[in-house]
């Protein structure tokens, strides 16, 4: 997504690769013209490498090779090289890179996409703990069973501390005896029960349909969003600190902590962090 959104214009054509960079507004010649990108003896030369010097290719082209040389030919024509260093621009935000217009267009794909990657980046958390969510959905967390596969930490060292499971990331967020015993409270405190799924992707699926619409969903959606961000602070903190935290205090933290941050894109919320705690059920569903 970040390449397809970024143009090349040529002006010295040094920095520029012929075939990788869109140097076109058609797209790279590398995907508009594939039969003869495979012929290339260039393949790795810059737009000034290639029009300095003849074409070389790894056998004579066929006539309809030909024709398609002459389509590339006409690309090439479009462009007049000078002096100038190549700049590199971005085709959003008036071609000016931005984390925001990033984000817009991620947001903006997943939701054509109707992944489940776009639920994560429609949060109203802040963007940390939808940054950490995302990693989490690509299964990238740093889980001490992902450390131990690229040789980072050893394999008697890949175990939980409470339990004495494998640690993965679905284990520190869904399954650990801790994690499961913050969901439990969680979702019994709005009088509701559920059997939680393994994978995450699935259970944050699982999570968005457990109200109806007529509910209110952003309130609904926000404490799934808290929730695996202070079970991950959690963990890190029994592992590192080698301290524990109380499993009412983090339902706590979960419910107060997504209340303001949906009252801090919401205005007409009237009600406080604590009212949300202590009585979830009667605000979500009346």
């Amino acid at each position: 997504m970040f390449t397809e959104n970024i143009r090349f214009s040529v002006h010295n054509g040094v920095t520029i690769s012929f075939w990788s960079d869109r140097w076109s507004k058609a797209g790279t010649m590398e995907v508009l013209f594939p039969r003869l990108f495979n012929l290339s003896r260039q393949k790795t030369a810059s737009f000034a490498a290639v029009a300095a010097s003849s074409w070389a290719w790894r056998r004579r082209l066929r006539l309809t090779e030909k024709s398609e040389l002459d389509g590339i030919i006409g690309h090439m024509n479009q462009i007049t090289l000078n002096s100038c260093p190549d700049k590199i621009n971005w085709s959003k935000a008036r071609g000016i890179y931005t984390a925001n217009s990033f984000c817009n267009l991620f947001r903006q794909g997943s939701a054509e996409g109707n992944s489940t990657f776009s639920l994560a980046w429609s949060s109203v958390s802040p963007p940390k703990i939808m940054f950490f969510i995302s990693l989490a959905l690509h299964r990238r967390v740093s889980s001490l069973s992902l450390l131990h596969s690229r040789n980072i930490v050893a394999a008697d060292a890949i175990h939980c501390s409470l339990c004495n499971q494998v640690e993965t990331q679905e284990h520190i967020l869904i399954h650990c005896d801790f994690a499961t015993s913050v969901w439990n409270r969680i979702i019994s405190k709005v009088g509701l029960s559920l059997v939680l799924l393994y994978y995450l992707q699935d259970f944050l699926q699982q999570w968005r349909t457990l109200i109806p619409s007529r509910g209110k969903l952003k309130l609904w959606h926000s404490p799934w969003d808290v929730t695996i961000w202070e079970l991950w602070k959690c963990r890190n903190k029994r592992l590192y600190n080698d301290s524990t935290t109380e499993i009412e205090e983090v339902v706590f933290r979960c419910f107060t902590s997504a209340c303001l941050y949906v009252k801090c894109n919401d205005s007409s919320i009237s009600y406080s962090g604590l009212d949300f705690y202590r009585n979830p059920d009667c605000i979500l569903f009346h």
